[in-house]
């Protein structure tokens, strides 16, 4: 408390009315400056980014968490300076309508958007809102000759209570409409005809055969699936977390990862996957740390890193043609 008083409140104060004596034109553009960058001090917001970036495994990182939060507090700051350079602009103006659209959009967001929002706008108004940005009102209200100190100088905490909200929810909105056209596409990409090819016998493959084993797990049991592989005779593997670009560019295009996923690659001779895949189907799922998701084998080869086997362009063109016909 002593603190505050002796720093924020003070600075806070001193800062309202220098910026209105001298910069009042502008003065809508500061406010969103200051509440801007004024979050970003929150103790509060960096604990509730870090939370939400752990529970949901990197899907909502934590820099989104404060730029939406940022953008809404400034937002906030600025229509309060509008309240006080327009004393026909009422306080209400602002907070029923942003609490009603806030509502509607808690029937179309993920449910836990709706509690992100909320919590996010408790964490918003903490020490430094509370302190710095409600003195920094009152200053500027003192200085500006139509406004009340009373009635125009509080009022900003409601607001940059209410912004938060609103500013994650819209967030909610873009990731449902950014799932939604993911599913569309995917949707499109599975109902499109795809050519097919004759298949190449081996003896006509040039190069080292391999095989590459895919197999998911759930996190943290990648490192006994590897041990359990070397113990069968397999060596060498690539883990990737279901969070890693790699993975997520997997889930765009073809599969459905879940972030908390480990997957694990083995380049493997044909005789060593098939080896493996048996022993997997029949590992014990104590010794391995849990149930195996899934996996599977792709050819490759092992010639100039990881090719396919054959050159599509060398196909026969009059087997492309009548696959396309057909």
């Amino acid at each position: 408390l002593v603190g505050a008083n002796a720093g924020f409140m003070d600075m806070g104060r001193l800062l309202g009315v220098g910026l209105t004596a001298e910069h009042s034109p502008v003065l809508m553009v500061l406010g969103f400056i200051l509440g801007f960058i004024v979050v970003s001090a929150e103790p509060a917001v960096h604990v509730l980014g870090e939370q939400i970036e752990e529970v949901t495994t990197g899907q909502i990182p934590i820099a989104v968490i404060r730029k939406t939060l940022s953008i809404g507090v400034g937002i906030a700051v600025a229509l309060s300076m509008l309240r006080i350079l327009e004393p026909s602009v009422k306080l209400w103006y602002f907070i029923v309508p942003g609490f009603i659209i806030a509502i509607i959009l808690s029937f179309y967001v993920d449910p836990i958007f709706v509690g992100i929002a909320y919590d996010a706008g408790g964490v918003a108004s903490g020490p430094m809102s509370a302190t710095f940005v409600l003195a920094f009102a009152q200053g500027v209200a003192d200085q500006w000759p139509t406004a009340d100190v009373l009635a125009d100088g509080f009022g900003i905490i409601a607001m940059i209570a209410m912004t938060p909200i609103l500013s994650i929810m819209v967030l909610g909105s873009l990731f449902k409409a950014r799932q939604k056209q993911s599913e569309r596409r995917q949707r499109i990409d599975e109902t499109q005809p795809c050519s097919t090819f004759d298949l190449i016998p081996m003896e006509q493959i040039n190069g080292d055969v391999r095989d590459l084993l895919v197999v998911i797990v759930d996190r943290g049991m990648a490192d006994n699936v590897i041990e359990y592989a070397r113990e069968i005779g397999a060596r060498g593997a690539t883990v990737l977390r279901g969070r890693d670009a790699r993975a997520k560019a997997w889930s765009t295009y073809a599969l459905s990862l879940d972030p908390i996923k480990e997957i694990i690659w083995f380049l493997l001779p044909t005789d060593m996957s098939s080896k493996l895949c048996n022993a997997l189907e029949k590992a014990d799922p104590d010794l391995l740390g849990g149930n195996l998701t899934s996996f599977f084998v792709l050819p490759a080869t092992s010639v100039a890193g990881m090719n396919t086997p054959f050159d599509l362009s060398e196909i026969d063109e009059d087997i492309v043609d009548q696959d396309v016909d057909e």
